[in-house]
C-alpha cells in the first residue's frame, strides 16, 4: 500500500525521528575526505524506527567545513512490507543496489522555504551518492558548490497492486487487461508503471469505480515511448486513462 506524505508531516516526522524518538541505530559509518581545498564531512545512518509502524531512514550528512553549508540526503519507506524487508537486508556499503528501479520524489527544503519536486529512480540516486562520494571527481566541487543549503529528502513512491480480486474496481481490471495485453503486467510494487488518469498521477488504490456510463480510454506506453515524451523518468511505462 503507497503512503504518501505531506512536506509539513513529513519534516515533522524527521525533526521528532531523531531528536524525541531516539531510533535504534543499527549501523552508522562516518568518515571525513578530503576534496583539494573544499572538506566536506560525511555521515552515513542506515536506521530503523518504529512511530506507530516500522519504517526504514537512510540518510547522509555533507557539511562543507569552509562555509558552513550543510546538506542532509534522506530516503525513507513507507510501511510496504517488500521495501522494509529490502531495506533490512541491504549491506551498508551498498546501500543502493538492492532496490534497482524504485520511483521516488526528491523535495528541496531550502532556508528560504521554497520547494522542487522531480521524480528519480532508485538507480539514478546510486549514481548521485557515488558521484558525491567520489573525492577525486572535479564535478563534485562545481555541484557542492551551486548547491542550495537545506534539507533534502528522497520519499519512496511504491504502486502496490491490488491482490483481493473482490476490492478490485472495473478500471483497476481494465487497467490490468490492458498492461497484460502489452505483456506489462507484474507483481513487482518497484516496477509498476505510472498511471495518469486525466494527466493526474493515481495508484493502483485510487482508481474509483466509474459510472457504468463512463467509457475510459486505456493506453500503455513502454519504456520506449515513456522516455521520449517522458523525459526518461518513467522506466518502467505509463499508463494513460483519460475519460
Amino acid at each position: 500500500m503507497k503512503k504518501t506524505y505531506t512536506l509539513i508531516a513529513f519534516t515533522a516526522f524527521l525533526v521528532n525521528s531523531y531528536s524525541q524518538k531516539g531510533p535504534n541505530i543499527s549501523s552508522e559509518i562516518e568518515n571525513s575526505i578530503s576534496l583539494n581545498d573544499y572538506n566536506v564531512t560525511i555521515q552515513q545512518r542506515l536506521r530503523t524506527i518504529e512511530l506507530n509502524h516500522h519504517e526504514v531512514v537512510f540518510s547522509e550528512k555533507f557539511i562543507n567545513s569552509t562555509n558552513g553549508k550543510e546538506y542532509i540526503f534522506t530516503i525513507k519507506s513507507d510501511k510496504n512490507d517488500e521495501l522494509y524487508n529490502e531495506f533490512t537486508k541491504i549491506n551498508i556499503s551498498k546501500s543502493l543496489q538492492k532496490i534497482d528501479y524504485a520511483p521516488f520524489n526528491i523535495t528541496t527544503i531550502t532556508k528560504n522555504e521554497t520547494e522542487k519536486k522531480r521524480v528519480f529512480y532508485n538507480e539514478d540516486l546510486e549514481n548521485f551518492f557515488n558521484k558525491i562520494k567520489n573525492q577525486y571527481s572535479q564535478d563534485i566541487y562545481n555541484f557542492m558548490t551551486e548547491l542550495p543549503s537545506g534539507k533534502y529528502s528522497f520519499d519512496f513512491k511504491i504502486n502496490q497492486r491490488i491482490k483481493d480480486e473482490s476490492q478490485k474496481t472495473n478500471l483497476v481490471k481494465q487497467v490490468e487487461k490492458v498492461l497484460a495485453e502489452q505483456n506489462a503486467l507484474n507483481d513487482n510494487p518497484f516496477e509498476q508503471p505510472l498511471i495518469l488518469v486525466n494527466k493526474k498521477e493515481k495508484f493502483y488504490n485510487q482508481l474509483e469505480e466509474l459510472d457504468a456510463s463512463i467509457q475510459p480510454t486505456i493506453n500503455y506506453l513502454d519504456q520506449k515511448a515513456a522516455k521520449s515524451t517522458y523525459f526518461g523518468y518513467f522506466k518502467n511505462g505509463v499508463v494513460l486513462i483519460t475519460y
